[in-house]
């Protein structure tokens, strides 16, 4: 997970209503917010592929599996793209 202040620094480097909100070896893998036109809607998503629209259910995952763990984060993304073909 990335700390409040560095989120708020890296702000004017991303697109508008975008930001970062973990990491995996300094920035290699990054899982990133998208906002939408209204504050409680956004999704997260990691390389291009949206995971979940729910903060809750990002946690849970990363607190349940990890990054590497059979149901983390590396594998969610795999699962989610599945779901989408």
């Amino acid at each position: 997970m990335i700390l409040l202040e560095e989120i708020l620094d890296q702000k004017s480097q991303l697109k508008p209503k975008h930001f970062y909100l973990a990491e995996y070896l300094i920035y290699c893998d990054l899982w990133e917010v998208e906002l939408g036109d209204v504050p409680e809607h956004y999704r997260i998503h990691n390389m291009n592929v949206t995971l979940t629209t729910s903060l809750a259910v990002f946690l849970n995952r990363f607190l349940q599996g990890g990054v590497f763990e059979d149901n983390g984060l590396y594998n969610w993304r795999e699962e989610a793209r599945q779901l989408r073909t």
